[in-house]
């Protein structure tokens, strides 16, 4: 007879399997009770059939479908979408000048050294579940063997000014909008970074959070953790 532990247990695999298809199949509309069906999986798999781009068209109107035409295509149009335009050094400055807040002085020498062990620890701990890293890295017994050596090489990176080559690369993935799909405008560009560089901007963000309240009004809600920019709109009304 099953008890209702074991039952229990198979319900929370089966909603988390369930909750991996729904991302993976990107799905916009779905019930919060809707059960693992085949069409989950299939969508899934889809999903994953579907990312490549077979065709793009060309900015002189030609489609082109081998994989190095595609990926030339694409490259050109992000790299001028993104490159870095020119800017007035006298028009910097003005802006500049005009910020008058700063962190306290006392508070310099933490924000200069190097990153400890446990700031890397309470990083990892803090990251989702179900997403990198893995949960191994998440075992203080496995922590206890490579924590060392991670801080070692952040703290190497910033005496160099000059991070690893894994560091610096990541995977583009390119998430199809709506409109024409053989239009290079009509995708969105993800980027895929490695663990260790999510790692490392999740501690110096921690870091950071200590000193935000000197530096940020109270009046700012963007990007700010309990506030919305929607509260914007509540005070207008009020």
């Amino acid at each position: 007879m099953v008890s209702s532990s074991d039952l229990h247990a198979l319900g929370v695999f089966l909603d988390e399997k369930l909750h991996g298809a729904r991302v993976r199949a990107r799905i916009q509309f779905v019930e919060a009770d809707e059960k693992p069906t085949i069409r989950f999986y299939r969508d899934d798999t889809k999903s994953v059939v579907d990312r490549r781009i077979r065709a793009v068209c060309h900015p002189g109107g030609v489609v082109v479908e081998s994989p190095q035409a595609v990926l030339g295509v694409f490259g050109s149009f992000f790299s001028n979408l993104y490159s870095r335009a020119a800017v007035s050094e006298d028009l910097q400055e003005d802006l500049l000048s005009g910020i008058d807040k700063a962190p306290p002085e006392s508070k310099n020498d933490s924000l200069g050294s190097n990153l400890s062990v446990g700031e890397l620890w309470t990083a990892v701990a803090a990251m989702k579940k179900g997403k990198s890293p893995a949960r191994c890295l998440r075992d203080r017994t496995f922590w206890e063997v490579l924590g060392g050596d991670l801080r070692d090489v952040f703290a190497t990176a910033f005496q160099l000014n000059y991070m690893s080559q894994t560091q610096r690369v990541g995977n583009i993935v390119l998430l199809p909008k709506s409109g024409d799909p053989l239009d290079p405008r009509n995708r969105r560009p993800i980027t895929l970074l490695n663990v260790d560089y999510k790692i490392l901007a999740k501690a110096l963000g921690n870091r950071l959070s200590d000193v935000m309240p000197d530096i940020v009004g109270p009046l700012q809600t963007c990007a700010v953790r309990g506030k919305c920019i929607q509260h914007n709109l509540w005070l207008m009304k009020t």
